[in-house]
């Protein structure tokens, strides 16, 4: 049947405006509407979409400032959090896509500490290039991606289990289980997680 989408989030630069390209294509929508959306992001969303792009002026006499809106979406997903439960998901087991990690060959923990004391974790991909995690003081001598321990806390993600896409909330990973927790609804086994960049305040979210 017929579907409309409406998206009001407010998040249309950078990132922002590249994940509502990618769902109009999820979704095969025949048309977006973009209200005030400026020249140079209205040509970049055109540019990746296969939908015809369709934009007006605002409607809304006041725009929502940054917190208001962050507020109003933390608030959405809560509530389609509500009686959302941990679940552990061994990386090993599951598709994993939008994370930086799990990719390459893990760094022996002697090796780490040889390193920095500092390093909780660390791999090195096939083409040689480093991605570690580390607390407290960032190694300074240390090339690469470097992620500080806790980074993941309230990243969005999109969990698939029993046929469906499902949100959930990315809590904390264990490096050495390597293990995600996720609050998510679902009840059936996990099949793949696609990890965003937008995050909540997971303080507060229900039924954990």
């Amino acid at each position: 049947g017929e579907a409309l989408v409406i998206d009001t989030d407010g998040w249309v630069s950078g990132d922002g405006l590249i994940v509502k390209a990618r769902l109009s294509k999820m979704l095969s929508l025949d048309a977006l509407v973009a209200l005030g959306l400026p020249g140079e992001l209205l040509e970049l969303l055109r540019s990746n979409v296969d939908a015809k792009v369709l934009s007006l002026p605002r409607l809304a006499g006041r725009e929502k400032s940054f917190e208001e809106r962050r507020a109003h979406r933390e608030r959405l997903i809560t509530l389609r959090l509500l009686e959302a439960k941990r679940v552990n998901v061994k990386v090993d087991e599951v598709e994993i896509e939008g994370l930086p990690l799990f990719k390459g060959r893990p760094v022996e923990q002697h090796i780490l500490r040889g390193i920095s004391q500092n390093l909780v974790y660390a791999e090195v991909s096939e083409e040689g290039g480093i991605v570690a995690v580390y607390r407290g003081q960032k190694p300074a001598e240390l090339k690469g991606l470097t992620l500080p321990l806790g980074w993941e806390r309230g990243l969005l993600v999109a969990v698939e289990c029993g046929g469906e896409l499902n949100p959930g909330v990315l809590e904390r990973i264990d490096y050495r289980a390597r293990t995600l927790t996720i609050v998510s609804k679902c009840r059936e086994r996990i099949k793949r997680i696609e990890v965003g960049k937008a995050r909540v305040n997971l303080e507060g979210l229900a039924g954990r």
